[in-house]
């Protein structure tokens, strides 16, 4: 009787034209927990306003999928193809987004802190006034990725390629930005407040009114090319 209720369920849907993986019925304000929907090809998909905490999106195609305000807190949306993904106002808490491609993704107001985006390409996406405490970017390629206004503080961004990257008014305080490539980065008023700078290359990056108190700049390339020697914290010795 259950099974005959699910499937007459899952017609009735296709004939809406929803979609209807396992136990979820993919629409708006869809509750779908802990759910295994990894593989799937969802592209275009709306669950604006879905409960989708830990489900398994890994490896699925989500482009230009829609999570607007969604409840994403430790999913797994590894490797994943988010490309063009509408993600602005989602809890993304604690996700794990590892190798996932989120180019000219809308993550504007999401929250990301705790997430796992190591590997992960944000080229382009709209990070403005994301809350990323913590969060791990390592090698991640975010070349022009905007992230005004954005909370970054502590967040690790080891070896990220973050190239033209608009970071005006950021708070990046404690940052690890060790070898991360910030080449015409623009920094203007960001609070750069204790972060790991060093070896970064900050070639033709603009820093004005920049924040950079304790902030370890040794062996980082400096915006005119020079080399930070010892002793460089604050400033580029």
């Amino acid at each position: 009787m259950g099974a005959a209720l699910l499937i007459a369920g899952a017609l009735a849907a296709a004939a809406r034209g929803q979609q209807v993986i396992g136990s979820c019925r993919l629409e708006t304000n869809v509750a779908c927990t802990n759910q295994d929907l990894s593989g799937a090809r969802l592209p275009g998909v709306d669950l604006e306003g879905g409960d989708l905490r830990g489900t398994s999106f890994a490896k699925a195609d989500l482009q230009g999928a829609s999570f607007l305000h969604a409840d994403l807190r430790t999913a797994d949306l590894s490797h994943a193809d988010l490309s063009g993904a509408n993600l602005s106002q989602a809890n993304l808490n604690t996700a794990n987004i590892q190798g996932s491609n989120v180019s000219r993704a809308d993550l504007r107001r999401a929250n990301l802190s705790g997430a796992n985006l190591s590997d992960a390409k944000l080229s382009r996406a709209d990070m403005s006034g994301a809350i990323a405490v913590g969060a791990i970017f390592a090698r991640a390629i975010m070349e022009q990725t905007i992230l005004v206004s954005a909370t970054l503080s502590g967040a690790d961004l080891t070896h990220a390629n973050l190239a033209a990257a608009d970071m005006r008014q950021a708070n990046l305080s404690r940052v690890d930005f060790e070898e991360a490539r910030l080449q015409k980065a623009n920094l203007t008023g960001a609070s750069l407040v204790g972060a790991n700078l060093a070896g970064a290359d900050l070639t033709g990056a603009i820093m004005t009114d920049a924040d950079l108190h304790e902030a370890k700049l040794y062996r980082a390339i400096w915006i005119d090319g020079r080399r930070c020697g010892p002793g460089s914290i604050g400033v580029c010795k």
